[in-house]
């Protein structure tokens, strides 16, 4: 029985979840990520300057890129799960991959404050 749709859909948007975060990960480590109000490591010390909020997210980009990466995984092997009639499967590796995600984002938050304190006590 070949898979329907919305069978599909779930690991579909895993998939491109992670393509967004893994592109965040990589604009925080080209320093193009732009200061904003909604997305990223926002204290007021990282929105203090365009530098400041750099080095926070320079110091965060591994976890973003390697986060968006283990959920890209999760939605692939989802979408394998779908192809193969192992539908059942497809939850747990979903919520793997979210849980993965949401510690490499605890983690590099604090890696970003690391960043950013150096950032500060080097500039003073």
């Amino acid at each position: 029985m070949s898979p329907s749709i919305i069978e599909l859909l779930g690991p579909t948007i895993v998939l491109l979840a992670s393509i967004a975060v893994a592109w965040w990960g990589i604009a925080c480590r080209a320093g193009r990520f732009p200061r904003n109000l909604v997305l990223g490591y926002r204290t007021r010390a990282a929105l203090s300057s365009r530098d400041a909020w750099d080095a926070a997210h320079r110091g965060y980009a591994p976890f973003l890129i390697g986060g968006g990466l283990l959920l890209a995984a999760s939605g692939v092997a989802a979408i394998i799960m779908v192809l193969t009639d192992a539908t059942g499967l497809v939850g747990p590796a979903i919520t793997a991959g979210i849980i993965t995600l949401l510690a490499a984002l605890t983690v590099g938050g604090l890696f970003a404050h690391r960043a950013l304190r150096r950032h500060l006590t080097q500039t003073g």
